[in-house]
């Protein structure tokens, strides 16, 4: 079974209200679910759009939030090489496996927050392998194209999962 089967993709996460105005999170509830520790990893805020971030893995599970705007995560087993693109609206939870390649963009202003089941340890992140990292950013190129440009044409476009 591929690492990937693993990952855990849930949307209108932790919304306790929404309505035009504003959408309103409860933060108690971003972990909820998931058994075991947690721990802060970082919050980001994106400065610049498309800006491919990560590039790794880790031998630690890793859960990312969306609490505004877009994200797109591209994954692959490291034994496997077939990537899957998953699109992280707002209210958006991922939780990636342990052993996962991923590389991410989002757009400017877009907040992505992380935690992970073991402390912060940059050490413990593993840059992937130069091939993988080339197909991870075709994925995200054509997710990009097909989602988030207005001008977008047809093709075949990418492995989107939800």
């Amino acid at each position: 079974m591929s690492s990937l089967d693993q990952v855990q993709y849930d949307r209108d996460f932790a919304i306790t209200h929404g309505d035009q105005r504003r959408i309103i999170y409860e933060p108690a509830d971003f972990l909820k679910g998931l058994k075991g520790q947690w721990y802060d990893h970082n919050m980001m805020v994106i400065k610049q759009e498309n800006l491919a971030l990560a590039n790794h893995f880790h031998d630690y599970t890793e859960v990312f939030f969306v609490p505004n705007d877009s994200f797109l995560f591209a994954m692959a087993d490291n034994n496997e090489c077939v990537p899957r693109v998953y699109e992280a609206k707002a209210g958006t939870r991922l939780v990636i496996p342990p052993y996962v390649s991923h590389r991410v963009i989002g757009r400017s202003n877009g907040v992505l927050r992380a935690w992970g089941n073991v402390p912060f340890d940059p050490k413990r992140l593993i840059p992937s392998e130069k091939d993988l990292i080339g197909i991870l950013a075709k994925e995200l190129e054509e997710a990009r194209e097909k989602l988030w440009n207005e001008n977008a044409g047809g093709g075949k476009g990418p492995s989107l999962h939800s």
